[in-house]
């Protein structure tokens, strides 16, 4: 699915997401230059891979929280946990590197990718993400969340980061 078909499913649900276009983003910082003024959580998106289980885990976090890979494998509990490679993130969730998002659980068809997200992202009252692309970001809002989530017959496990 592309941005624009992600667009169109997203208003057969009743959603319609506000944002803005802009360059190409790969870091937080880089994104916080260019939509810092946009309204919602700003967050980073990380898909992690445990080897030993062919494990794919999706974590949304704070862009200020720290993530210590071995206190989440423990909160999850894994052996060891990595970042997925380019190619797993394209397999799996039809994005690139800087693109990763909750929103590209609508190309894991096959259900392969588990959420986890921190705690007080799932509480925020909406989240910046990207549309499948790293060039583009739009405002979340909690409810739309949820709503996608239960569209896509999507669970979410809470941490503490």
């Amino acid at each position: 699915m592309d941005k624009e078909r992600l667009a169109q499913w997203l208003a057969t649900l009743g959603i319609h997401l506000e944002g803005r276009d802009h360059a190409p983003v790969y870091t937080c910082e880089q994104a916080s230059a260019l939509v810092g003024d946009l309204p919602g959580m700003r967050v980073k998106n990380l898909l992690l891979r445990e080897s030993r289980r062919d494990r794919l885990i999706l974590l949304v976090a704070d862009e200020r929280s720290p993530v210590d890979l071995k206190q989440l494998a423990t909160a999850l509990g894994c052996r060891r946990l990595s970042f997925a490679s380019a190619e797993l993130l394209e397999r799996h969730l039809g994005v690139s590197p800087g693109a990763v998002t909750p929103l590209a659980l609508v190309n894991d068809a096959e259900r392969q990718v588990e959420l986890v997200m921190e705690r007080r992202v799932w509480e925020a009252d909406a989240l910046q993400c990207h549309p499948l692309v790293n060039t583009a970001t739009w405002v979340l809002p909690r409810a739309a969340l949820r709503q996608l989530l239960e569209a896509l017959s999507r669970r979410v496990a809470l941490v503490e980061l």
